[in-house]
């Protein structure tokens, strides 16, 4: 979140990337619901890249949609200067 704060955390630590993003976007109202689609995006991270099971149509679609949101709020930060 380079455009909110001017700095970014290069840590190894995922999980401390939710935290930092919710921090980072502070009060406003898409800061909760942001940092839960990291959280999710990230737990899903292992069974997409390694796992040996397929991922499903409808997990595909949920882990989509949750990443889009996260674009779509970063578009309106750096673009739109939301």
């Amino acid at each position: 979140m380079t455009a909110l704060t001017g700095s970014t955390s290069k840590g190894k630590d995922h999980a401390a990337a939710a935290k930092e993003l919710k921090l980072d976007l502070g009060q406003r109202p898409e800061a909760v619901t942001a940092a839960k689609a990291l959280r999710e995006l990230l737990a899903a991270k292992g069974d997409v890249e390694y796992g040996v099971a397929l991922v499903t149509g409808a997990t595909a679609e949920s882990l989509v949609r949750r990443a889009r949101s996260l674009v779509d709020l970063g578009v309106q930060i750096v673009r739109l200067g939301r």
